[in-house]
């Protein structure tokens, strides 16, 4: 029976502890305004959206530094849309015309360096070798969530893409986000183009079925989007 109260009495204190822990991270958040007061709603295509005004948070105007406070609709995830996505933060897009016209920046360039950024993101050095829209410089970084030892990481050192990508200047100079999460990221491969994203996926073939054969053998699908991007 002695042994039972000792039990009960750690038990309780335990959760006394974590309730008083738990006031004092809210309370300095909020004193400190790092605690965002608005509610916000996950909607479908698993972007964070405040439910009081029509916005949507993403990697651009997300502030890592606050503490956001979010609801799951009703309606349930459509997780296969949201698959290999950033969570909330995305600005997801329905078509390629829509990402392509959104992006601040649109280059051809290869990775050249990988290195770690804050606690969850890698920060990508790209050789840019050609500029199809934006301001042309020799060198851009794109910082992206991940980390450096998962395999299915978007980005690959030594590998060339076409990038669609959003301004992020607030981290740097010449620094962008992947428009869309990873809408925004084309695989060149000995000429082939290839996307991670279900509906980037779907636009490239439909894309290579419309043209002619020099496209479906892989010798003209960089040329035919870099066209189609301008």
């Amino acid at each position: 029976m002695v042994k039972y109260k000792k039990i009960n009495i750690t038990m309780v204190f335990a959760i006394i502890l974590g309730v008083i822990i738990g006031s004092y991270s809210i309370n300095y958040a909020i004193s400190n305004n790092i605690f965002d007061k608005r509610t916000y709603k996950i909607n479908k295509k698993s972007q964070l959206m405040p439910v009081e005004i029509n916005g949507i948070i993403t990697e651009e105007n997300f502030n890592p530094a606050k503490v956001y406070q979010a609801i799951e609709e009703i309606d349930s995830l459509d997780t296969t849309r949201a698959n290999n996505t950033e969570a909330f933060y995305l600005d997801y897009e329905e078509s390629l015309e829509a990402v392509k016209n959104n992006a601040d920046l649109i280059v051809v360039g290869k990775v050249i360096e990988q290195s770690e950024y804050g606690e969850i993101g890698i920060k990508n050095t790209i050789m840019v070798t050609n500029t199809i829209k934006g301001k042309a410089v020799d060198e851009i970084y794109v910082l992206k969530s991940g980390s450096l030892s998962d395999e299915d990481y978007i980005l690959k050192e030594g590998k060339e893409y076409i990038l669609l990508l959003g301004d992020q200047s607030k981290s740097g100079e010449n620094t962008y986000f992947i428009k869309g999460g990873e809408q925004g990221c084309f695989l060149i491969d000995d000429g082939v183009l290839s996307a991670k994203d279900a509906v980037m996926d779907k636009e490239l073939k439909n894309m290579i079925e419309n043209e002619n054969e020099s496209m479906k053998s892989g010798t003209d699908q960089v040329k035919t989007m870099l066209d189609y991007l301008r």
